[in-house]
């Protein structure tokens, strides 16, 4: 049985991301999904947001390196408002700015399984990241690296010890 898929730096672009959503939706047994570094845009994460709705299995979802822009983490939003299963999502390095990130933010006030949210190299301000502190203390949130970080508020900074 296949549990891990990784499909890092395939360049598989939004048209493979529709082919893999299709088998997403149907497989029972992938729980790690990796798509890192493969040119996916926001319509390829509409693909697989959709097919994160019928899969009852996927708890690790691993889209860092792509270009989903705000668009794209509002289709993850919707998506986690309902997802019961998902655990851990990496969003790195995806261009999602204030309004993607804060899509997110408040579709975690919904979700309780989520426990770990990577955002880190986004155009996520700082500041923006401690006004939420409250709203997602419940979970492990990377937004920025330690130099980015301002000291009166240190919220959602990546530290060694906290993510692998």
């Amino acid at each position: 049985m296949l549990a891990t898929l990784n499909l890092e730096r395939n360049k598989i672009g939004d048209f493979g991301a529709q082919c893999l959503a299709d088998v997403l939706r149907k497989s029972k047994t992938i729980t790690t999904l990796n798509l890192q570094s493969n040119q996916i845009g926001q319509d390829g994460v509409r693909y697989i947001s959709d097919a994160l709705e019928h899969n009852p299995i996927l708890v690790t979802l691993d889209l860092g390196y792509n270009q989903i822009g705000d668009i794209g983490a509002q289709y993850l939003a919707d998506v986690l408002k309902n997802n019961k299963i998902l655990t851990k999502l990496n969003l790195n390095v995806n261009q999602i700015g204030d309004d993607g990130a804060q899509q997110l933010v408040f579709a975690l006030s919904e979700n309780t399984t989520l426990l770990t949210l990577a955002l880190i190299g986004n155009n996520i301000t700082p500041q923006q990241m401690c006004d939420w502190e409250d709203e997602v203390e419940r979970i492990e949130l990377y937004a920025h690296y330690p130099s980015d970080c301002s000291p009166d508020c240190e919220y959602g900074c990546y530290t060694d010890s906290g993510s692998d």
